[in-house]
């Protein structure tokens, strides 16, 4: 609060503000300091008392000299000011005109912003867009730009005449919005920083339907242009790639001339339209989408690999990130080579041993690893391990969390918010990763109701394979793939791999995935049958509901028909044809409960469906 009513710009802001470790982006930085309301007792002399005390020792005589005095309206200060000239250095060096502008005089009232004297400054009105005076930037003849010592920056400068149903060009700063103008002949705005080209953008939109909004950014700041472009319906003028950082139309005018600058700004390009509509033949023609795992991860997405315990599924996923890591076939299934990062959250020890176990079976493991904790809630720590992944080059591949429980202590896994805030920073890592996110997860007690937790996980992922355990094999599977068929199954054991022995003479062990094996070896298992006439009859009316009344809902672990417990209790007592009326509930909700024991159907959350193969 003092910084900015010492006059500090919202870009010092951000730059000053990038090293901290709190930074969270320019956006978030940009909007807190535009939550920043002047005033309630905190001046400009905060901020030179914080400086001294860290040991800011620039002209403190002048510091400790700070004026007291009630503050002046930016309408005070202006009308000191005289009417600037063509000869002033920084509309000579820029070309400019003087037209709407003040100097600010030597002998006028000493006037210190930042610690700077404002004498011979050239003077920026910042106007609403009514015309009403609202703030000042002063350019001294050496030194940065300042802005009027508490007022905010809310307004505009306009060069050229603003006609409705014209064309304007939004620049950041008054250098550029002279030489837009001088180059195109059209009105030019200046905003006064990328921060405010925003708020302009809509004020003018609302103002003025009509009017062609054209928005030059410095360079470096297209991306954001863009964005407001789309929210604004406006277009976007890029300044080549191979200028300096906030570079500006001023800087291009200076070298290429103003005939290339229009040029430049006739090529200006609509905003990136939101829906793209496609034609069919548009649609079929798109390529497929790239897989990590050939039918089964895609390039990019949430996934989960999931089974009870003792079921092999961190071996599995271990052997898949060696796969990927190296680019070799994963159960005959072709691979993309990209980076890998392990977060193994469940033990180091035990992790080496099977890393140790691969290496000494099957060669070199060229995935990356962390063991240390972390909370993936956390923006901090996803930041953090972010940093570590483009320090080692693990970004744009996969990444692997195992366990869930693990990324997320003491979070309650079957509230909806919880697990929604765990999937909504899953989805953000996935994003800063520009890759893969799989993370490994449990079953809960009952393994045929597939993942643990509340139903939102599965409904938000991408992918989920299943481990399962057999009595001789282990076996995975595909329980949810967006772009694949789900249900292939893949067979495999674990195969014992001796590393040495420990401090007591007694063998070391892990193992590794022996994938070897024959699909066909997986024995089909005989469909479930029901038992007794009653359970004959309730799942004939299971069925016959499900077909005529089913709606698909996130049951057991695939999106499936279902129908309320309620409406199949009715139905299947209706059909109880020998049963005494009081007891027709009765036997029915036996047969149904018989049937769920069976797994012949599921139930849940007071709705029925049909289990595979029923």
């Amino acid at each position: 609060m003092s910084a900015k009513s010492a006059g500090v710009t919202e870009d010092d802001f951000v730059t000053w503000s990038k090293p901290a470790s709190n930074y969270s982006g320019e956006k978030d930085c940009r909007a807190v300091w535009r939550s920043i309301k002047i005033g309630n007792g905190i001046g400009e002399g905060s901020l030179y008392k914080t400086a001294i005390e860290a040991g800011w020792r620039d002209e403190p005589a002048k510091v400790r000299e700070l004026p007291r005095k009630p503050r002046e309206s930016a309408q005070d200060v202006w009308d000191r000011c005289l009417p600037a000239s063509a000869s002033h250095p920084y509309i000579t060096a820029k070309s400019g005109i003087p037209d709407g502008l003040r100097i600010y005089p030597d002998e006028a009232a000493p006037l210190t912003i930042a610690g700077m004297n404002c004498a011979g400054a050239l003077v920026i009105p910042v106007c609403s867009l009514d015309g009403a005076l609202t703030s000042l930037q002063f350019v001294p003849p050496k030194g940065k730009k300042l802005n009027l010592t508490g007022h905010e920056m809310r307004g505009v400068f306009i060069v050229g005449e603003l006609q409705s149903d014209g064309r304007a060009y939004v620049v950041e700063g008054i250098g550029a919005a002279w030489a837009c103008w001088k180059a195109s002949g059209a009105a030019a705005v200046c905003c006064f920083g990328s921060g405010r080209m925003q708020a302009v953008a809509e004020q003018l939109r609302t103002r003025h339907p009509s009017l062609r909004i054209v928005l030059v950014a410095d360079r470096g700041k297209e991306t954001e242009a863009d964005k407001i472009a789309t929210s604004v319906d406006a277009r976007t003028v890029k300044l080549p790639a191979d200028m300096p950082e906030n570079s500006d139309a001023s800087d291009y005018a200076h070298e290429h001339g103003l005939e290339d600058l229009e040029y430049l700004l006739s090529a200006a390009k609509a905003a990136p339209q939101r829906f793209n509509i496609m034609s069919a033949s548009a649609l079929a023609a798109l390529p497929s989408p790239p897989w990590l795992v050939k039918g089964v991860l895609p390039r990019r997405g949430v996934g989960a690999i999931y089974g009870p315990p003792s079921s092999g599924k961190t071996f599995l996923t271990l052997d898949l990130c060696a796969a990927v890591s190296g680019g070799c076939d994963w159960f005959n299934l072709r691979t993309t080579q990209v980076p890998v990062l392990y977060l193994g959250l469940e033990g180091e020890d035990g992790l080496s041993k099977r890393v140790r176990a691969y290496q000494k079976a099957k060669g070199d493991c060229q995935a990356r690893f962390v063991t240390a904790p972390l909370d993936v809630r956390i923006a901090s720590d996803r930041r953090e391990l972010v940093k570590a992944a483009i320090a080692a080059d693990c970004i744009d591949g996969l990444l692997i969390v195992d366990t869930l429980n693990r990324a997320a202590p003491g979070f309650d896994e079957n509230a909806a918010a919880d697990m929604g805030e765990v999937i909504a920073a899953l989805k953000d890592l996935e994003s800063q990763t520009g890759g893969m996110v799989i993370v490994v997860h449990h079953t809960g007690k009952d393994s045929a109701k597939g993942l643990r937790g509340h139903s939102s996980l599965l409904a938000a992922l991408d992918v989920a394979i299943e481990v399962k355990r057999g009595d001789s094999l282990r076996s995975w599977e595909i329980a949810k793939a967006k772009d694949a068929g789900d249900g292939d199954t893949f067979p495999f054991k674990l195969s014992i791999v001796e590393l040495g022995t420990d401090t007591d003479g007694e063998p070391v062990t892990s193992c590794i995935v022996d994938s070897t094996i024959p699909q066909g070896a997986l024995k089909p298992k005989a469909p479930k049958q029901p038992q007794g006439a009653n359970q004959v009859l309730a799942l004939r009316e299971i069925r016959r509901l499900i077909k005529s009344e089913g709606v698909e809902r996130n049951c057991g672990f695939l999106y499936t028909a279902a129908v309320p417990l309620s409406r199949a209790l009715e139905e299947v007592a209706k059909g109880l044809a020998d049963v005494e009326p009081k007891r027709k509930p009765e036997r029915a909700a036996a047969a149904v409960n018989g049937l769920a024991a069976k797994r012949i159907i599921g139930s849940r959350d007071e709705i029925v469906w049909l289990e595979p193969g029923s």
